[in-house]
């Protein structure tokens, strides 16, 4: 939204003490003398309620005119900096129907589609309610479990956790990409995603604290896992202890 402060000059002119008639002013703010001395009086517009003044129009005040206070206090604008601030926790959603929950003053976490029967996802790096952009952080625990029928799903650049159970039973997806940013895999993450035959982590950052128990429990037989070269053997060894098949194959 657009704002701004439009300035009020209240002007009392109730009693004719509170004010003086100057006559006419030329640019320079100074009175000019009408040529006819005979007819003092000026000429005042039909739709302008007539003045009575206080002095001669060709005197020339000798200083600024006092104003009174009105009986009224002036109103102080309304403070509108905080109308639109989201609170945490609030819910949001996108143009898609997808819910987000707000995490802190700058984050949100993707907490659930718009429909369980969604087929495709984007999670975006990034949302915006109200004129304030939110990153999104996080994918929210049971985000997706038993989203049966998804089948694609992309996880935005921004998220570095995935809750307990967040992909659980989503049995049509078949592959999975784990940004570079993530830190953390909870329970059971992606636990009976029983066609899921290839998996791409490009963060170096998961440790077997970090990623929970069962995360990779019944899924594909013979999956293919795809991870940062570094980390082939450290990570062959917590993915198997977190329920990927001992037949997969580590790229």
């Amino acid at each position: 939204g657009n704002y701004a402060v439009r300035p009020v000059l209240h002007l009392n002119l109730s009693s004719s003490d509170l004010w003086e008639k100057a006559g006419k002013i030329n640019s320079e703010g100074e009175v000019v003398l009408p040529s006819n001395t005979s007819s003092p009086s000026p000429t005042v517009s039909p739709t302008t309620p007539p003045l009575t003044p206080t002095a001669s129009p060709s005197v020339t005040p000798t200083g600024n005119p006092t104003m009174k206070p009105t009986s009224e206090p002036n109103k102080q604008p309304e403070d509108d900096s905080n109308k639109n601030k989201v609170v945490v926790g609030t819910t949001l959603k996108d143009v898609s129907g997808a819910v987000y929950k707000v995490s802190t003053e700058n984050t949100v976490a993707y907490q659930k589609p718009a429909k369980k029967s969604v087929v495709k996802v984007v999670i975006p790096p990034t949302v915006t309610t109200n004129g304030t952009t939110f990153i999104v952080s996080s994918v929210s625990k049971n985000a997706f479990a038993g989203c049966t029928k998804l089948k694609s799903v992309t996880i935005g650049k921004n998220v570095t956790s995935i809750g307990d159970k967040a992909f659980y039973n989503c049995k049509s997806l078949q592959k999975i990409t784990i940004p570079a940013k993530v830190t953390k895999i909870g329970k059971q993450a992606y636990a009976n995603c029983k066609k899921m035959k290839l998996i791409t982590i490009k963060s170096s950052k998961l440790t077997a604290k970090s990623v929970g128990s069962k995360a990779f429990k019944g899924i594909y037989k013979k999956p293919t896992v795809k991870v940062p070269k570094k980390k082939k053997k450290v990570y062959k060894k917590m993915l198997i202890a977190k329920g990927v098949p001992k037949k997969v194959k580590i790229k």
